[in-house]
């Protein structure tokens, strides 16, 4: 007498051993002489369930779905920033929406803004919070419109400013593991659209300066850089990009997303699943081979398109 066993699955992708298979129970459950009244209801009760299970794959077996393929199919970009990421989902400033909206169904987009926060700030915040809440596979780190200023609270200088940015980089890419890293330069400071309390220590000749900073670390590092702060200047109005000054317009915020969005592109691209064109979504779109069996479309994609 047996029972049907699973064998187990090994590893992070199924192979050509990772089947349904039979096992015999240990001998001495096996031996007659021994074998009592609950035994027997247990071994029954066993083999039932384990039939239930294999039926249920229908023509599905195990080695066609790579469950835990499936569970990561989604590439995670990571938005690590100020208050100009952490209004990045709100309707004016919502350049990270427009940026979610592009890539939907092709990666998640994961915002960690914290307004008034500058590269000090971030350091350390970075190694107090779990490692799994900040990984990723494409990081996007956009900081130094507070650290420009003159303040106490905000303000670092700019020798200083250039070693956090390099130790950030070194983090994220060390710690997190994440190995695509895109820098954007802040956006030019306009004082007279600023009230009072915003304008104190700030001055677009000073922000220029720290712009000019990250383009030269993102040169150092070999990174790319999105020059934001270059792009709103050549615009004639380009005071409208900004709602207060500081933050941004919905007009400012479309041309982020223009500029951000091919390099945020071409980078996550080598995380998507395999055989996946540019206009392509995770998951079969129900129309052409894909018949609405989910039992059959879902693992048929997943085998159609592995993962690296």
């Amino acid at each position: 007498m047996g029972a049907l066993v699973l064998q187990k699955i090994s590893g992070s992708h199924a192979t050509s051993s990772s089947k349904v298979s039979f096992s015999p129970l240990p001998p001495t459950w096996l031996n007659t002489g021994k074998c009592s009244p609950i035994k027997v209801v247990l071994l029954a009760a066993m083999s039932v369930t384990v039939l239930y299970g294999c039926l249920s794959f229908g023509n599905v077996s195990l080695d066609t779905v790579n469950r835990e393929a499936a569970t990561n199919l989604w590439p995670r970009v990571m938005l690590f920033g100020d208050s100009i990421t952490q209004r990045g989902f709100t309707t004016e400033g919502g350049w990270a929406a427009m940026l979610a909206n592009s890539l939907q169904r092709r990666c998640d987009v994961i915002s960690r803004g914290f307004s008034g926060y500058n590269t000090r700030h971030w350091l350390a915040l970075a190694k107090l919070l779990p490692v799994s809440s900040l990984q990723g596979q494409v990081a996007v780190l956009w900081l130094g419109a507070n650290d420009a200023s003159t303040t106490k609270l905000q303000g670092v200088p700019l020798n200083q400013y250039r070693d956090n940015l390099k130790q950030l980089v070194a983090y994220i890419k060390g710690t997190l593991l994440i190995p695509e890293v895109i820098l954007v330069t802040p956006p030019p400071a306009n004082e007279a659209g600023m009230n009072t309390h915003m304008a104190v220590g700030r001055s677009g000749a000073l922000t220029l300066q720290y712009a000019v900073a990250c383009k030269q670390i993102a040169e150092e590092l070999q990174l790319p850089v999105v020059d934001l702060h270059t792009a709103f200047l050549r615009q004639s109005d380009w005071q409208s990009l900004l709602v207060d000054g500081l933050h941004l317009s919905q007009r400012g915020s479309r041309l982020v997303h223009s500029l951000l969005l091919p390099v945020v592109k071409q980078r996550v691209a080598r995380f998507m699943p395999h055989n996946m064109a540019d206009d392509h979504r995770i998951l079969p779109v129900l129309s052409g081979t894909y018949t609405g069996n989910m039992q059959e479309d879902i693992p048929n994609w997943i085998q159609g398109h592995p993962i690296n």
